[in-house]
């Protein structure tokens, strides 16, 4: 993903790392290309243009997120990077000096490489690396948004690489056969963490009607139920952030009771959440998003807000009727009166402070 995405995963534990080793230089190219985007696919092509103009129009008055850069992260964002093929690599080595020269360059350092997906130039990468982490966050060999060639190549590495990492477990079994025949260790599983917030309102806030829905609004949520949800509680307000990443979006936020703010920042993560009882996690069921793990979760939970969510297997495993509802049909919502201490008891464990230590873990017994 670009750096000044909605911040994720992949810019938290990057950061780590440089704070971690200032000494050092690190490189960050992104993004390179996990989707096939050739333009010698008119089908792909028309969908990129339909997809940019739902987006340009949903999002006119949109602000563009902005994800401060370690101050010893050199960011590359490299020219002909959407391909998948072996062509764009020698495009990118062309059109990209600073991409050339770092894969030219001898190989008389260590070398450590932290990637998130496979294609054709991270391989390049991978193989002038001393130690490589590949972490995935979601089931990419149930996508249907990748090649059959790309899963392919990615389920061939995944099993070489010096660590394999995953914030879900039904991922780790599709990779883990072929890395025990490989002779390599067992992918590990690392959870998706959380930042504890600045300040905390330590009272119930079950009797605010505002629901919350952060994060962007893309192809893993079901907008049937989602907008069933708001038609049955509409003496509640839905306040939704995110980049619209799929037309069906406008099932939602078209909804009176609904406001709509775009994408935000990080830091106004916060005052987002500020008001609202409920976090809502609307995922469609499927083999994909069996694989996938909501950021949000401990995000909602941290700031004190009841979860609904449909029972996709990575939210179902902390359900306790309580701070966390699980119902894959719309229902009329009901809170309940919750002291803060409760909420911070169940996720005292999941910050992302303690991610990094279980990522340094894993790099310690894999390197012994």
């Amino acid at each position: 993903i670009p750096w000044d995405h909605s911040l994720e995963r992949q810019q938290i534990l990057i950061g780590y790392f440089c704070n971690a080793h200032k000494n050092k230089a690190g490189i960050c190219i992104s993004p390179t290309g996990l989707i096939n985007y050739t333009p010698f696919k008119f089908l792909l092509l028309a969908r990129l243009l339909f997809y940019r103009f739902y987006h340009k129009l949903a999002n006119a008055g949109d602000k563009h997120t902005t994800n401060k850069l370690p101050e010893n992260l050199i960011y590359i964002e490299p020219k002909f990077a959407r391909g998948t093929c072996k062509f764009y690599v020698y495009l990118m080595r062309i059109f990209n000096r600073d991409i050339n020269k770092l894969l030219n360059i001898k190989n008389d350092k260590r070398r450590f490489l932290y990637t998130t997906y496979i294609n054709p130039f991270v391989i390049e990468l991978i193989k002038r690396s001393d130690f490589t982490i590949l972490d995935l966050a979601e089931r990419r060999q149930k996508n249907s948004q990748l090649s059959v060639s790309m899963k392919l190549l990615e389920k061939e590495w995944a099993s070489t690489v010096n660590l394999l990492t995953s914030d879900n477990v039904k991922t780790l079994g599709d990779y883990n056969p072929d890395r025990i025949a490989n002779k390599r260790p067992p992918g590990v599983y690392i959870p998706q963490g959380y930042s504890p917030p600045n300040i905390k309102n330590m009272q119930s806030k079950s009797a605010n009607k505002f629901v919350a829905y952060l994060g962007n609004l893309h192809n893993a949520i079901d907008y049937d139920y989602f907008h069933e949800l708001i038609q049955l509680n509409s003496d509640w307000t839905f306040n939704v952030c995110g980049s619209i990443m799929s037309k069906e979006a406008f099932k939602v936020i078209d909804n009176r009771n609904v406001n709509y703010f775009g994408s935000i920042t990080s830091s106004e993560i916060g005052n987002f959440l500020s008001k609202a009882s409920i976090g809502l996690i609307p995922y469609i069921r499927n083999e994909w998003t069996d694989g996938v793990f909501p950021t949000k979760l401990f995000e909602y939970l941290s700031h004190h807000l009841q979860v609904v969510s449909t029972s996709i297997p990575e939210v179902v495993q902390f359900q306790d009727n309580l701070l966390i509802k699980i119902q894959d049909r719309a229902e009329v919502f009901q809170t309940n009166q919750i002291h803060g201490e409760i909420f911070d008891k169940l996720i005292e464990r999941h910050t992302w402070q303690s991610r990094i230590g279980q990522f340094a873990s894993a790099i310690i017994a894999t390197s012994a």
